[in-house]
């Protein structure tokens, strides 16, 4: 967030912008790098699909393709632009000016399926490798991830970001491979751990019963479940959770607003019943040596 000493960047006008791009474009092409002469750049444009999710973003993203509609015609410049599946329907196609320069039809990379995923995780893996060792100890089995993607529906991005999560908090305590439930009830504890120390005991008490009220659920049945008033519920308690990023608005019917968790916070979803599961899987494991 911007403090008082947040020092912003400058707000240049596109021509000038333009213009550093075309020095940029003429400096590459006019030298040899390593001893080869480049004939273009290819720029990638990402992230589009973390701006749309807030609706109020289409606007802005639909004008900044018609600031730079002269740039994007440009030769020798090939884009590729990242994000939702409907983004050239819903921004591109939407403004005549910009969509008659997108004269053929668009190249539709389709999303990676979770094999797809696990492949490329088990080959980087295997790249990465020093040389001096002969067997790699994967950190997660495969079922991990499958079951990631299924919680963030394919998006890779969040994927990873819960792998290198657990890792990070508990890298020193992961000595095996883990498995499904055990990576889980990792994850969700490291999530609670971000939080729990800006809650109060009443507003973790909170917190669990919206995670305890499947996909979505409305302030007025939390206030009923925990015999509050619904405006204390709303400013003491919803507000604090919204504002660390922990719930959102998931539908509306009506005037009554439903919420539940945001994707980051998702795996506390599947807190309680992986740790029960993986309780039952070490019982009957010790049970089994015996």
């Amino acid at each position: 967030g911007a403090g008082e000493s947040t020092v912003m960047p400058n707000k240049l006008p596109v021509a000038v912008v333009e213009n550093y791009f075309d020095l940029l474009l003429e400096y590459v092409m006019g030298i040899r790098i390593n001893g080869k002469r480049y004939k273009g750049f290819i720029v990638h444009v990402n992230n589009f699909e973390i701006v749309l999710r807030d609706k109020k973003s289409a606007g802005k993203v639909r004008e900044f393709f018609d600031e730079v509609r002269d740039v994007l015609q440009k030769p020798c410049v090939h884009y590729v632009f990242l994000g939702p599946r409907d983004f050239y329907r819903s921004v591109i196609s939407r403004q005549q000016r910009v969509r008659s320069i997108f004269y053929t039809t668009p190249i539709l990379l389709e999303p990676l399926r979770s094999s797809d995923v696990v492949q490329a995780i088990n080959k980087r893996m295997e790249l990465l490798k020093s040389r001096n060792v002969s067997r790699i100890v994967r950190p997660f089995e495969d079922q991990v991830i499958h079951r990631l993607y299924d919680i963030y529906v394919g998006d890779i991005r969040h994927v990873m970001d819960a792998l290198n999560n657990i890792l990070v908090h508990y890298g020193d305590r992961v000595v095996d491979t883990l498995k499904v439930d055990q990576a889980l009830a990792l994850l969700a504890t490291e999530r609670w751990d971000n939080i729990e120390q800006q809650l109060t005991s009443e507003q973790q008490r909170v917190l669990r019963s919206i995670i305890d009220g499947g996909d979505s659920i409305s302030q007025k049945e939390v206030a009923e479940h925990l015999k509050k008033q619904p405006s204390n519920v709303s400013y003491y308690y919803f507000k604090k959770l919204k504002d660390l990023g922990v719930i959102e608005v998931k539908r509306e019917d009506k005037r009554t607003k439903y919420w539940g968790l945001t994707v980051e916070y998702t795996p506390l979803k599947y807190w309680k019943e992986s740790q029960q599961r993986e309780s039952e899987r070490v019982t009957s494991k010790k049970a089994d040596e015996k």
